[in-house]
C-alpha cells in the first residue's frame, strides 16, 4: 500500500516533506535536522512509517506510534531551542485485516528564528531549500534574526497544557499577598496559555513540580572578598520552581546576613548587613529578568566578607554596562520576560512601575561610597552589588593595576577579574569559569579567552591535554 492512497498526491521529498521508516534512536541528529531546518523555512511534513525510496507503508502498531511520538516530543524539547510549534496525527490504514498508522508530524514555520539543534554542547542552525537539509551560512543566520518576529523566550509555546491544580503553589501566594482568589480568566489574560489552554514557556517556571535548569540558583558563602578564597560554605543548586526559587535564596540570605549596630546619643539603632528589601529586590529581578534562552546557566547569590553579589545570565537588558554604575535611581529598568514579570507583578513581588532599584537606592541612602550599592553588566551576566553595612571599611578595591588596558578594557571587570585569577599560576578553563561563576562554554572561550590571548594579556600552553592560561607579566606592574 502507498502513501498516496491515504492522504493523495504526495510527490517526491521536497522543501515541504519528507519520508522516514522510523525515528532514528542511534542518529537522531539527522531528523531533528530536518524538523529544524522546516521551521526556518517555510514549514513542512515528516511522514514516518513508510520506506522512503518506495513510498510504501512500513506503518507501526498502536504502541509502537504511541512510542515514536513519545520519543519525538522527548528529543525535540531536548535538543531544539527554542522549541518548534508542531501537530503529530496518526493516520491509520487496514493491511491484513490489521489497523497499522503512520505519523504525520506537521511542522510550523517558527515565528522566532533561528532554531537551534544542540549537539555535544554546540549548537548549529539548519535550513530546508531544494528536498535538502543544510546547515545555514552566517548571511542566512543574519536574515532570519532581521525578519523573525523575534519572541522572548517565556512567551514560547509549550505541548503542556493547563491544569490549575499543577500550581498550588502559585494559587496560595497570590492569596496570601492579595488576600484574593486567582482565577483562570486572570491567568489566560497575561497570556498564561492561550487559547487551547497550552501553556507559555514562562508558565512551566512556576509549576509545583518544575524541576528543570532554568531556575537554577547557585548560592555560596566566600571567607575572603574573592571567589579565589576558601569557600567556608557551598550549598547545592537549587532545582524547582520560581516562587520556591526566591524563599529559598532569600532564607539563605538572612541566615547568613551580619547583624550590627549604629550607636547615636540616645542609644543605638540595630541594623542588617544587607538589608531585605533590598536583597528581595535583587532576587526577585535576577529571576524576572534573566535570559532564559542561555542554557547551562545558574543565578549566583555570593556572599563574601564586605558584600552580598547577586549574579543572573544574560546583559543588562536595557544595554551593556562596563563600568560600575552607582547611580542606581537612574536605572531604567526593561523588561526580558513579560510574561514572567505580569505573574510577578500580580503577585505583588514587583511593581509594574519597575522602581526596584529606587528601592534599593533609598535603603542605602545614607551610606559612604564604599558602602553604596551597584551594578555591571557584561555580554555574559549582569550582576548586583549590595556592600555589607556592617562591614567597616566597605567594598574593597584590588591594588593591582594592569597598564597594558585601556581605559575601557580597566573597566571591564570580568577581564581584569580573569588576569587577576591567572596572575599566581596556570589555570583551566573550567577554573577560570568557576571562579566567575559562569558554565564552561565555547561561546565564553572564543568571546573572552581568544582575545585575551591574541592581544598578549594571557599566554596560552598545554598540560596533560588541556588547555591553560596564564597572565603575561610583561604586560602589568603591582
Amino acid at each position: 500500500m502507498r502513501l498516496e492512497e491515504l492522504v493523495g498526491q504526495i510527490g517526491f521529498e521536497n522543501e515541504a516533506q519528507e519520508f522516514k521508516r522510523k525515528l532514528d534512536r542511534e542518529n537522531y541528529i539527522g531528523w531533528l535536522k530536518t524538523v529544524s531546518g522546516f521551521a526556518n523555512a517555510h514549514g513542512g511534513i515528516l511522514y514516518v512509517g513508510m520506506d522512503d525510496e518506495e513510498k510504501t507503508l512500513i506503518g507501526f502498531s498502536e504502541r509502537e506510534a504511541d512510542a515514536e511520538r513519545n520519543y519525538f516530543n522527548q528529543i525535540v524539547t531536548e535538543h531544539i531551542s527554542p522549541l518548534p510549534q508542531y501537530e503529530i496525527d496518526f493516520v491509520p490504514y487496514t493491511i491484513r485485516q490489521k489497523m497499522r498508522y503512520i505519523l504525520k508530524i506537521s511542522i510550523l514555520e517558527s515565528e522566532s528564528k533561528p532554531l537551534y539543534v544542540k549537539q555535544k554542547g554546540l549548537y548549529n542552525a539548519y535550513i530546508r531549500k531544494q528536498g535538502f537539509t543544510t546547515g545555514c551560512t552566517p548571511t542566512e543566520i543574519y536574515d532570519m534574526v532581521i525578519h523573525s518576529r523575534r519572541m522572548e523566550y517565556d512567551i514560547l509555546p509549550t505541548k503542556t497544557l493547563f491544569n490549575p491544580k499543577e500550581f498550588s503553589r502559585l494559587y496560595s501566594t497570590y492569596k496570601k499577598q492579595t488576600g484574593k482568589q486567582l482565577t483562570e480568566k486572570m491567568l489566560q489574560s497575561i497570556g498564561f496559555f492561550d487559547q487551547h489552554h497550552f501553556l507559555k514557556q514562562g508558565a512551566l517556571f512556576f509549576k509545583d513540580d518544575y524541576s528543570g535548569e532554568k531556575t537554577a540558583v547557585d548560592m555560596n558563602i566566600f571567607q575572603g572578598t574573592t571567589k579565589g578564597a576558601n569557600r567556608i560554605l557551598a550549598l547545592n543548586k537549587f532545582r524547582g520552581n520560581i516562587l520556591d526559587g526566591i524563599e529559598t535564596a532569600m532564607q539563605f540570605i538572612g541566615k547568613n546576613t551580619n547583624n550590627g549596630i549604629i550607636k547615636t546619643q540616645n542609644g543605638r539603632i540595630d541594623i542588617l548587613g544587607f538589608p531585605v528589601r533590598s536583597a528581595f529586590e535583587g532576587v526577585v529581578n535576577a529571576f524576572a529578568h534573566r535570559d532564559y534562552y542561555l542554557d547551562n546557566t545558574q543565578i549566583d547569590i555570593d556572599i563574601f566578607r564586605d558584600r552580598l553579589e547577586i549574579t543572573s545570565p544574560g546583559s543588562f537588558q536595557g544595554g551593556e554596562i562596563n563600568t560600575k554604575e552607582y547611580d542606581l535611581s537612574h536605572i531604567i529598568s526593561v523588561r526580558r520576560n513579560a510574561l514572567i514579570c505580569d505573574v510577578l507583578v500580580r503577585l505583588k513581588y514587583m511593581e509594574a512601575s519597575g522602581t526596584g532599584f529606587d528601592k534599593i537606592a533609598e535603603d542605602y541612602r545614607n551610606a559612604d561610597h564604599g558602602h553604596k550599592p551597584y551594578i555591571y553588566s557584561s555580554d555574559l551576566q549582569f550582576s548586583l552589588i549590595l556592600p555589607d553595612l556592617t562591614h567597616s571599611e566597605g567594598v574593597q578595591a584590588n591594588s593591582i593595576d594592569f597598564n597594558c588596558l585601556s581605559e575601557t578594557e580597566k573597566r571591564d571587570e570580568i577581564l581584569v577579574k580573569i588576569l587577576r585569577f591567572c596572575l599566581p599560576e596556570k589555570k583551566t578553563v573550567g577554573e577560570i569559569c568557576s571562579m566567575l561563576g559562569i558554565s564552561n562554554s565555547s561561546y565564553f572561550r572564543k568571546k573572552r579567552l581568544i582575545p585575551m590571548v591574541e592581544k598578549g594579556y594571557l599566554e596560552e600552553s598545554k598540560e596533560r591535554n588541556r588547555k591553560v592560561y596564564k597572565t603575561n607579566k610583561d604586560t602589568i606592574s603591582i
